[in-house]
């Protein structure tokens, strides 16, 4: 047994070390990767690594690029990663990414937690806002492969029902549970929803093993941190939807409140500058480590590493450009130009400059400054934020609406990154636009 163990533990290791270096070959043709503070990290026993969450592939990233650089050599201090529970079943990967229709027919197949479990992936659960895939599944696992008319409410077949026109309420009630798991009904697995969509006595059962589930899970990384090991998650429980910072959940304390050992925090900042033509340049910001144990409050360890991640945000012409953006539809003004622009964003980066701020180096220099600030143009006039108008524009009013999502609606989600900056150090805010 010792020896099947050992075995495996080498051959993770060669696994595990083949993909770090693919993906440290293949990220830097996708991103321009800039990393601050990577000397802070140290990989030491019991850290856990507390980083902001704005993409899914972040932990990826950051994980592949940790451990080459820091662990490569010492496979006992290779980090292991929260990762959503859905990750870790059958047709995630056709249903968050939609393949077409011959690739989704078999790719719905596809099972990738083999794959996840060697690079140390471990699955956590929600109670709120859950996939509708994998709470599908808890019903199955619970009921049986009945009805779906069997497990849900009227409420949740109507809710179903209306992202399905080809399907009335009636008509979904009489589809099996794995008939809806599989490739014809994917449309709807990404979609959030809760266990209120059951009937009532079964959303009780779901609720209660979903409890002991995210227990086990949460016992998972407390262990780990017993052992001395390293361990990454955000504090916000998933992705940020909207560019601010959500907040720290409960989940963090109760890891640290079952571990034995003081643990090592270690903050971690990630900005995408999407607001760019060609290569996103992506920032990972490491702030200074602190120690926290059982005995921290949870009030005390919200502020820490809120704080420590938060302070570590980096600010970009993207951020700073929708902030005038809206600042100008407020004041009810559409109009601008290069000039206005030029003149305007350069104004709000001396103000901000004075404050400290992580900033895009390129901001600080009159050149770089130049062909940044005309990258950015062509990114907002090719994603219509800006129509051209003899030679000036108007800023399109679609920015102001609530849509906060990146894909949708990149200037409130841009301007939602810096404002967050903002509200936790009210003292930069003052600073005139």
């Amino acid at each position: 047994m010792r020896i099947r163990q050992q075995i495996g533990e080498v051959s993770g290791t060669i696994f595990t070390d083949t993909f770090v270096v693919v993906c440290c070959l293949l990220f830097p043709s996708i991103y321009e990767i800039h990393w601050r503070g990577l000397e802070k990290y140290r990989a030491a026993p019991s850290t856990l690594v507390a980083l902001s969450h704005k993409r899914d592939n972040d932990i990826v990233i950051i994980g592949t690029w940790t451990h080459f650089k820091k662990t490569f050599f010492h496979n006992q201090r290779r980090p292991h990663f929260a990762a959503r529970e859905d990750l870790f079943q059958p047709g995630f990967l056709d249903y968050h990414f939609m393949f077409r229709f011959i690739q989704g027919h078999i790719i719905h197949r596809i099972n990738v937690a083999p794959f996840l479990r060697s690079l140390r992936a471990h699955p956590i659960s929600h109670i709120v806002n859950k996939r509708v895939a994998p709470l599908i599944r808890d019903a199955m696992n619970i009921e049986g492969d009945v009805k779906l008319g069997d497990v849900l409410n009227q409420t949740g077949l109507d809710d179903f029902a209306k992202q399905l026109p080809a399907k009335t309420a009636k008509g979904l009630a009489q589809v099996r549970l794995s008939t809806f798991l599989g490739y014809k009904y994917r449309c709807l697995h990404d979609h959030l929803s809760d266990s209120g969509i059951f009937k009532n006595g079964l959303s009780h059962k779901i609720r209660e093993q979903c409890l002991k589930q995210i227990d086990q899970q949460i016992g998972v990384f407390a262990n780990i941190l017993d052992k001395g090991g390293v361990c990454m998650v955000a504090p916000e429980g998933d992705l940020s939807p909207d560019g601010s910072f959500v907040g720290v959940k409960s989940g963090l304390h109760r890891i640290l409140a079952r571990t034995k050992n003081t643990v090592t925090i270690q903050p971690v900042n990630v900005t995408y500058d999407f607001m760019t033509m060609g290569r996103i340049r992506l920032y990972l910001n490491v702030g200074d480590e602190f120690e926290v144990n059982h005995l921290t409050s949870r009030m005390e360890l919200d502020d820490k590493v809120r704080l420590g991640i938060v302070a570590q945000s980096q600010v970009t012409m993207g951020q700073i450009g929708s902030e005038y953006f809206l600042r100008k539809l407020e004041a009810d003004d559409i109009n601008t130009d290069i000039h206005e622009l030029r003149e305007a964003i350069g104004q709000r980066i001396q103000s901000l400059k004075k404050t400290g701020l992580n900033f895009d180096e390129r901001l600080l220099t009159c050149n770089n400054f130049e062909k940044r600030l005309a990258d950015f143009i062509a990114y907002c006039v090719k994603h219509k934020i800006l129509l051209t108008y003899n030679n000036s524009f108007i800023i399109n009013r679609t920015v102001e609406t609530p849509e906060n999502d990146f894909r949708f609606n990149p200037v409130r989600y841009s301007y939602n990154e810096l404002n967050t900056f903002l509200n936790y150090f009210p003292v930069l805010a003052e600073q005139p636009i």
